[in-house]
């Protein structure tokens, strides 16, 4: 997925390839956060390019499939026939949510006046999008339609499987491909801001002067930057989305956050609680920061992620002690490797340094079993060439794409800044040593 950038804060031009994993370092205020908002309002669901009036279907024959349909038969359809409508609503869609950055920012709409952002996919993500697309409708009429692509192609297997209406017509066709139409590459997002360990100890603050102001029909109600709600309607519903099970929950990931913090993670009336080593209960508030920082992440991964699904996190480093950034660095890999596309912005030298170390796993060398052994890596955290894109924000407005070779990322925003540290450190050594 292709973005370009105008005018957006400190950004004054960018173009951004996203990878299954898309890292964005750089110093402070420029403009890292501000892509990962935009990037994030612009796919999410409160601003999702509609697709249902896009006449993607107009080259299918309605009326002979439906016939067909409502015979009782099963009908494969090439959906290839959509990939450039796709690709063009796509792009509109992106073009005219740049429109609207000041909506997802909650800002004046001066602020965002010259900003502008294009976007495109590319013919592989189409059909990426195509193949977790599968399910039913159920017809008010009578009827449930169900679909599923045939996964690695374009086609999609059509059935009416149940049916009390005596003619399942066009029109019915029609309602059941403007859903399916609908959820072609709406990929679901999840964002942590840097905010996340104080929604935890504020959400109740934040509820309760919500409530007030409903009360008192009160208009004048704090908003924030769309992102920030996001993750507060996440926080304030913790109770009911434990009921749910995320496509990890047979795998070691889904405690792989607890395990690195040495806690466990429970849920109590919307709000967490830990349990410690000895078995000591601790609320939310009494928490760690680091405890505090990463139970979004533990709750999303253990309840909601779907393979597709897209997590981009602002700072994972956050509060969290150098060893344990190394231990999420590995995490992020695993969940790339599990099917997940990560976007992170960071500060963290260790972070980008073990990510670093995890590609040049991918070159084959004579003793890599031996040091994959002695340092506990595994098959699963290994990063591949083709799954990571890095990027630098420059002061200056612009934003630089970072080289990589067998030896991994050919600079990073760290190094003058570890270059000018070592030789301050050893000229003291030589004077004083």
């Amino acid at each position: 997925m292709l973005f370009k950038f105008k005018n957006l804060g400190a950004i004054k031009d960018a173009k951004i390839e996203m990878g299954n994993l898309t890292i964005i370092s750089g110093k402070n205020n420029t403009g890292k956060t501000y892509l990962t908002y935009a990037i994030w309002g612009v796919l999410s669901r409160k601003l999702t390019y509609a697709t249902i009036n896009s006449n993607f279907f107009d080259a299918i024959d309605k009326v002979t499939l439906a016939s067909e349909l409502n015979a009782g038969l099963t009908k494969e359809v090439d959906l290839k026939i959509l990939k450039d409508n796709f690709k063009a609503e796509f792009s509109d869609r992106i073009l005219q949510y740049g429109k609207q950055m000041n909506k997802i920012f909650d800002s004046n709409e001066k602020t965002f006046e010259e900003t502008s952002i294009e976007g495109s996919i590319s013919d592989e993500e189409f059909y990426e999008g195509l193949d977790s697309i599968y399910g039913e409708v159920k017809g008010s009429e009578g009827f449930v339609f169900s679909y599923e692509n045939i996964k690695n192609t374009s086609f999609f297997k059509f059935q009416v499987e149940k049916q009390t209406k005596e003619i399942f017509d066009k029109d019915s066709l029609e309602k059941c491909l403007d859903f399916i139409a609908y959820h072609i590459f709406n990929q679901n997002l999840f964002i942590l801001t840097a905010q996340r360990d104080a929604l935890h100890l504020f959400k109740n603050a934040i509820n309760k002067k919500a409530r007030y102001t409903i009360r008192n029909g009160s208009n004048d109600l704090d908003k924030y930057a769309l992102p920030l709600e996001s993750q507060i309607d996440f926080v304030s519903d913790l109770n009911k989305l434990s009921k749910y099970d995320s496509f990890l929950k047979d795998t070691i990931l889904i405690n792989e956050i607890e395990k690195i913090l040495g806690v466990k993670y429970q849920i109590h009336y919307d709000s967490f609680q830990i349990q410690d080593a000895n078995g000591v209960i601790t609320p939310a508030f009494m928490a760690s920061t680091s405890v505090r920082t990463l139970a979004d992440l533990h709750f999303y991964l253990k309840h909601i992620v779907q393979k597709g699904d897209l997590l981009m996190i602002d700072e994972p480093e956050l509060n969290l002690h150098p060893e344990n950034q190394i231990k999420i660095a590995r995490l992020l890999v695993k969940l790339v490797n599990s099917g997940i596309k990560v976007w992170i912005t960071t500060h963290s030298d260790y972070i980008v340094k073990e990510l670093n170390n995890c590609f040049m796993l991918s070159n084959d060398f004579a003793e890599k079993e031996e040091l994959m052994q002695e340092y506990g890596y595994t098959e699963k955290d290994i990063l591949k060439k083709d799954d990571i894109r890095v990027y630098i924000a420059h002061e200056e407005g612009t934003v630089e794409e970072v080289k990589i070779d067998k030896l991994g990322m050919e600079k990073t925003t760290f190094d003058e800044a570890i270059k000018r540290f070592n030789e301050v450190s050893d000229s003291l050594f030589d004077i004083l040593g």
